[in-house]
């Protein structure tokens, strides 16, 4: 089974850390387009990154828990102290770790640098003027997933701006209590 990754706006709050805010931190405003492609690219961004500092944000009235895991815009995810040792060992083959301060305390925004391969039997096109524009199903290679051990990953063919998750890392985050997410089995739902 695999899951879109959603933030739980009712209940916790999120991470909201943008590219121009990094690289004002970072002091290199010439990495914006690093920082934008990364997602479609997987491209590491370890050599180029020094702490940063953020903050979770309400994104509703009810919305004020703190979340051991948030996502992080297309890119991957925030991960709290507790999230990282839960889940770091899992997750280094799909990405990088990245250090950072929330709210003063020390955390770590995952990069997700791969993609799981579509069943391309499964999943439909969408067409807008005769060019790819996004799919309408998607279904990803479950042989491919188990073999390469993912738990989180992007689809290229979807155009990369949802993080999906394994069953696995479901029931690695339920094993270790850890919150903040949603798991959505409908892949390309963009509503609640």
């Amino acid at each position: 089974m695999v899951y879109q990754l959603k933030h739980d706006p009712k209940n916790y709050k999120a991470l909201q850390l943008d590219v121009m805010t990094i690289t004002e931190q970072l002091g290199d405003f010439s990495l914006i387009t690093t920082l934008m492609n990364a997602p479609l690219t997987g491209e590491s961004l370890a050599s180029k990154w020094k702490c940063v500092e953020t903050s979770l944000q309400s994104l509703s009235k009810s919305g004020n828990k703190i979340p051991d895991i948030s996502l992080w815009d297309s890119q991957g995810l925030y991960l709290s102290s507790k999230a990282y040792d839960a889940l770091g060992d899992a997750l280094k083959s799909d990405g990088e770790f990245l250090s950072i301060k929330v709210d003063g305390e020390p955390a770590y925004l995952f990069n997700c640098q791969v993609f799981g391969q579509e069943d391309i039997s499964l999943t439909e096109r969408k067409y807008l003027d005769g060019e790819p524009d996004g799919v309408v199903s998607l279904v990803f290679d479950e042989a491919d997933l188990a073999n390469n051990s993912r738990y989180v990953f992007r689809s290229k063919m979807q155009g990369c701006t949802i993080l999906y998750a394994t069953e696995r890392f479901k029931l690695l985050i339920e094993k270790r209590n850890l919150t903040g997410i949603r798991l959505d089995s409908q892949l390309l739902n963009i509503f609640d």
